[in-house]
């Protein structure tokens, strides 16, 4: 299956390629939605996915770690920031089903997380995506994978 996003008309990338070697490696690292707030462009939906498709345990202990924190120290509601909500959740849920497992993360991750993100990448051309549908698909794929 190929799969590919696309970007905005008015965007291009640098004559040396520059651009689309930094967005690749934000995309392979897991730091996809972090590369594009930097450049100032919208966030997919599945961006939000990324990290967790790509990310080691230790990171994602430490992502779930800050989104926890942040919120409960500055006070953010968490309806007011409805993307970090949904992180926060899915790291709760990813991080709860593989314990302190990194090999049961990385399989979870090549079985599950990245096919679905390649999957909302494709979809999210034509239908978008919203926080409640990244986390219901998400938990519903983790529930396919309970015995």
């Amino acid at each position: 299956m190929r799969s590919r996003w696309k970007r905005d008309v008015n965007e291009s990338y640098s004559a040396d390629g520059s651009d689309l070697v930094e967005e690749t490696e934000a995309f392979l690292a897991g730091t996809y939605a972090a590369h594009c707030r930097r450049s100032g462009l919208t966030v997919p939906g599945w961006a939000w996915l990324n990290s967790f498709a790509h990310r080691d345990l230790e990171e994602l202990l430490e992502i779930h770690r800050c989104h926890t924190d942040r919120c409960r120290l500055s006070g953010v509601e968490w309806y007011g920031e409805p993307w970090l909500n949904a992180q926060r959740i899915l790291g709760r849920d990813i991080l709860t089903f593989v314990g302190n497992d990194a090999v049961l993360l990385s399989l979870l991750q090549r079985a599950v997380l990245v096919p679905l993100e390649l999957r909302f990448i494709h979809s999210q051309a034509v239908s978008g995506l919203t926080e409640y549908e990244l986390v219901e698909s998400v938990r519903a794929a983790l529930r396919r994978c309970l015995p």
